[in-house]
């Protein structure tokens, strides 16, 4: 086994252990896993407490779930989003994650896939980089 594989064993079994023990730490403020893929985007470049605004818009206008938010226009979007500013690149990347979880049947479906194959696919995406990708999963 190489030392990478020996590492990432080992870190994984860490992680199980403080898991097992810890419990889940509810780490990021969301009501469900679709609010933490849109406030991981959202908060690029951005504090914390103009993502709340956003996702607030979101939420007034019942859109704060992938289905619905495959229904709103660009426009509609990137209003929604004003407030975490980089709207319009910020719009672009929502909606291709969108894509990418109806294709993949929805965050269950994508979160029982192989983890180095969810990262690769949400590196895939335009405006996920490692930290958002990481948050994500």
């Amino acid at each position: 086994m190489q030392n990478a594989d020996r590492a990432s064993a080992s870190l994984a079994e860490i992680y199980n252990l403080l898991f097992d023990y810890y419990g889940a730490q509810n780490w990021w403020p969301a009501e469900h896993g679709f609010e933490v893929i849109v406030g991981a985007i959202l908060t690029q470049n951005t504090a914390w407490t103009n993502v709340e605004l956003a996702l607030e818009n979101l939420r007034k206008h019942d859109c704060l779930r992938y289905q619905e938010i495959l229904n709103l226009s660009v426009s509609e979007l990137q209003s929604h989003i004003r407030p975490a500013g980089f709207y319009r690149r910020k719009a672009q990347s929502i909606q291709a994650i969108n894509q990418c979880l109806q294709d993949s049947q929805g965050i269950e479906a994508l979160s029982g896939q192989d983890h180095q194959y969810s990262r690769a696919l949400l590196l895939g995406i335009c405006g996920i980089g490692e930290e958002t990708a990481d948050a994500i999963l």
